[in-house]
């Protein structure tokens, strides 16, 4: 059975017009299951239709009623979201936020509309990482590292710190965990030894170490090693 490769979900959209597999759990995009020729490289299975649902006899009458009520929200969702992926080819790990989802059913706009599944597990990682924020508000004062993704000011906090500290840092190691190539981290580390003080200025943090460690406990957890 195929499961969500983010959340384990097995309630997986097959949206072969577009040539992905979509996680309705989660909304994350699993897996392109088209080249850029639109060639079949995956092997797929297809989900029941909702039109099979509906006639389908059940014995709990009001059980079918809610059934169809749900696949009518779903239907409604799905074709917003159709209508949202049929602009851009996203990647893979790139999600229409529930959020956004929900104010487009509402008649809203939301101010975001594509988000990142790891964006999420950053996000839990500056909560129970209280010092990197402590480190990206020295950093609003060095623009050019600053003006970076939250992806990216996290990945160049935790690297600021690890270098403050002169603990090594695993640029293989942060590249998974935050999903930025080695390339950009390459270019962050370069911008944090070049950013006059910068590295000095963290090193006072109180307690740095300690929450350094912690922070690096959370990523072995969450990498699995």
């Amino acid at each position: 059975m195929y499961r969500c490769s983010y959340c384990g979900s097995t309630d997986i959209v097959y949206d072969l017009s577009r040539g992905y597999t979509v996680c309705t759990n989660c909304g994350s995009v699993n897996d392109i299951i088209y080249n850029s020729d639109s060639e079949l490289y995956s092997r797929i299975s297809y989900p029941e239709e909702p039109s099979a649902i509906y006639r389908r006899p059940h014995s709990n009458k009001h059980w079918h009623q809610e059934e169809v009520a749900r696949l009518n929200g779903m239907g409604k969702a799905y074709k917003i979201y159709r209508g949202l992926v049929s602009k851009k080819r996203l990647k893979k790990g790139v999600f229409v936020s529930s959020e956004a989802l929900q104010a487009l059913m509402a008649g809203r706009k939301p101010p975001r509309i594509f988000d990142h599944i790891n964006n999420k597990v950053v996000n839990e990682f500056l909560e129970q990482s209280p010092v990197l924020k402590k480190v990206i508000d020295i950093m609003k004062e060095y623009p050019s590292i600053y003006s970076r993704t939250t992806r990216g000011k996290a990945a160049a906090a935790y690297i600021a710190a690890k270098m403050a500290i002169r603990d090594p840092v695993s640029l293989s190691t942060v590249s998974r965990f935050f999903n930025i190539s080695m390339v950009h981290l390459r270019r962050i580390k370069r911008s944090l030894e070049t950013s006059k003080d910068l590295l000095s200025k963290i090193s006072y943090i109180e307690d740095l170490s300690r929450e350094i460690a912690e922070a690096d406990m959370f990523i072995k957890k969450h990498l699995g090693s």
